[in-house]
């Protein structure tokens, strides 16, 4: 790319480009719908400024008949042309794409056309002749009207669209108590220890992750409860999932200290799926068993808000 000043940047795009204006010749006649396709396995492109903006007098035309500048219809070579890729298909194959172009006939072969507008690109149209021809690209065909027109405004009301800043996910710390389930009968243990997390809040889900040092105490403390003291050699492997993948918080609860919540299998997001953990099972607020979770042994995390 060439050094160019910023200040100059507007009078030399197509050097900072590394484009070639096509400066001996008139601008090339592109109207909305134009396609620029090289072969079957490549990329085409399709112009979807619109129709009015690509209309232009030439040069020789205007000064031939001592038209003003000011009142001739002159084009900018350095206006855009505003161009969406799309891929070649054969029609009765699978689209890559929600937006498609039905049959259009390339070369006496009748293809469907995908396109894909999140691409959106330009191009100075006096440098557009030079970028495709080097290229071996052809421009001999156009789209039917009211398919351009569908292609532009699909176009456009994507990238025109208002589209609000995104925050990022929002976190809360989170504390969580244990109750141990032995013969459906639950009751707290682990007073002692200071279980805490960090639930985060995205538009996908949402999910509470252990600290750290949460983990250890969550493993002493099951550790000491004589119920489940021997299946600790099978909890361990429960306790590496949940060191490497954080919990999923069922969507549509609120999360309070005065409401009761049955308890529900424990899922770790590994992925984007979840996975039920066996002894463990979980609860928002003050829980409630249930009879899948009455196994000889079975932990219940309860999460509550700080």
């Amino acid at each position: 790319m060439s050094d160019v000043p910023a200040e100059d940047g507007y009078k030399n795009v197509l050097q900072t480009l590394g484009m070639v204006d096509d400066a001996e010749e008139n601008l090339p006649f592109v109207q909305l719908g134009d396609v620029f396709f090289h072969s079957r396995e490549c990329l085409l492109f399709a112009v979807v400024n619109a129709s009015c903006d690509l209309q232009y007098v030439p040069n020789h035309i205007w000064r031939a008949r001592n038209v003003k500048p000011r009142d001739a219809r002159i084009r900018d070579r350095l206006d855009s042309i505003l161009l969406v890729p799309g891929a070649f298909r054969i029609a009765t194959h699978q689209p890559s794409s929600k937006l498609t172009t039905g049959l259009i006939q390339i070369d006496a072969e009748w293809l469907a056309i995908d396109w894909f507008p999140q691409q959106l690109i330009s191009v100075p149209h006096g440098a557009i002749r030079n970028v495709f021809q080097e290229r071996g690209y052809r421009h001999d065909c156009r789209l039917q009207m009211s398919r351009a027109l569908e292609l532009q405004q699909a176009c456009f009301s994507h990238h025109s669209r208002v589209g609000l800043e995104v925050q990022p996910p929002l976190h809360r710390d989170v504390r969580i108590r244990l109750f141990a389930n032995v013969g459906g009968a639950l009751a707290e243990f682990g007073t002692e220890y200071n279980i805490g997390a960090i639930a985060f809040h995205s538009r996908q889900n949402r999910v509470v992750v252990l600290k750290y040092d949460a983990l250890s105490h969550l493993r002493d403390a099951v550790a000491v409860m004589t119920s489940v003291a021997a299946a600790m050699s099978e909890l361990q492997s429960c306790f590496f999932q949940l060191h490497k993948s954080p919990i999923v918080i069922p969507e549509k609860v609120v999360v309070t200290e005065s409401v009761k919540t049955n308890v529900t299998a424990l899922k770790i997001l590994v992925g984007n799926s979840s996975n039920a953990i066996s002894h463990f099972g979980i609860s928002h607020g003050e829980p409630i068993s249930r009879d899948k979770l009455n196994k000889k042994f079975s932990v219940v995390l309860a999460i509550n808000e700080e």
